[in-house]
């Protein structure tokens, strides 16, 4: 299976943000243990760079390359960029993840925490629950 993560799931389980955590790091468990692949962008790497190095400096760079070595990075082109700036969605981060995970070959799944924020998406955007409960279906 083939899915995107978005950066607020990586950020949950890096910085521990209770009571988001737990569903996050569940998600991340189970597309290691399955084999899923799993995509982000590199805005989304340079994000949780930041919070990361931010909160957990000492461990920055290899958490980091953990993430680095477990996730394929999607490239974000200038088209992907300009659709993103043209379309109707609010928030623009957002917007730049979705129109480059739009390219993916056999995505499944969008999970982000801001569902509301892809309205209108062509693929399934769910949250960690959702997603669990969407496997266990």
């Amino acid at each position: 299976m083939i899915l995107f993560i978005d950066t607020n799931i990586f950020l949950d389980v890096l910085l521990n943000r209770e009571p988001l955590a737990e569903s996050s790091e569940k998600v991340l468990n189970i597309c290691s243990e399955q084999g899923f692949k799993i995509y982000t962008t590199a805005i989304s790497f340079a994000n949780i760079s930041y919070f990361v190095n931010k909160f957990r400096s000492s461990e920055a760079r290899f958490l980091l390359t953990q993430i680095l070595n477990s996730v394929h990075i999607a490239d974000t082109t200038a088209r992907d960029l300009e659709k993103a700036l043209l379309s109707k969605m609010n928030d623009l981060e957002d917007a730049y993840q979705y129109f480059t995970a739009l390219k993916i070959r056999g995505l499944k799944y969008f999970i982000t925490r801001n569902v509301k924020h892809y309205r209108n998406a062509t693929i399934p955007v769910l949250t960690p629950e959702g997603f669990i409960k969407a496997l266990n279906k």
